[in-house]
């Protein structure tokens, strides 16, 4: 009788480390979601200030476009009007030949000259324009969520636009890593903070 009242006393006690060991188990595993979290929480607030700097320096590269734009534009005209000039000057006999061909081809040159450049610049405000509308949407979705210490449904939904899970890669025995991309709406990859992380136990 002794012996099974021992034997349930040991197993009641073992139950008990189990029990405690179970409970630092899972609070180890809080911090540690508390700690990812806090590191996404961290890099997720660089994105959004990052995301504006950019915007800013969009406005900036647009506004300087444009007037590059502008001024070529102008000047192309303005040539149009010197050619044409330089044709009548030429018919009435105001210039030599010599000095019509000369003048053509320089007025020509430029013309072309401006031509691609006008194709450049148009190019290359083209994408920015595009770029910032697609920032402004993101940060958009910045003012929308202002608390970002849970991440709910509607919130994955808005902000994700796909996650990809990697095949498991086992680098030593009783090791396993896998990459995940997440991929945020407007803006593209967002990366995982991964220090402190340990690879999974098999």
């Amino acid at each position: 009788m002794e012996a099974a009242r021992l034997e349930v006393e040991k197993l009641r006690l073992e139950t008990q480390r189990i029990h405690k060991h179970s409970e630092e188990y899972q609070k180890e595993l809080e911090r540690e979601r508390e700690k990812a979290m806090e590191q996404a929480r961290a890099e997720a607030q660089k994105i959004i200030d990052e995301a504006r700097e950019t915007a800013n320096a969009a406005a900036d590269e647009i506004r300087a476009l444009k007037k590059q734009l502008a001024t070529a534009r102008k000047r192309s005209t303005e040539l149009d009007t010197l050619i044409q000039k330089l044709y009548e000057s030429y018919a009435l006999g105001k210039i030599t030949e010599k000095r019509f061909d000369t003048m053509l081809a320089a007025y020509e040159a430029e013309q072309a000259e401006l031509e691609q450049s006008i194709a450049k610049d148009q190019q290359e405000l083209d994408t920015i324009v595009q770029d910032e509308e697609r920032i402004e949407k993101f940060l958009a979705l910045t003012r929308k969520y202002t608390d970002l210490s849970e991440l709910t449904t509607p919130m994955i939904k808005d902000f994700v636009e796909k996650i990809v899970v990697y095949r498991t890669i086992r680098p030593a025995k009783g090791q396993r890593t896998r990459q995940i991309e997440v991929h945020l709406n407007y803006i593209g990859q967002f990366p995982i903070p991964t220090e402190g992380m340990e690879n999974e136990n098999e």
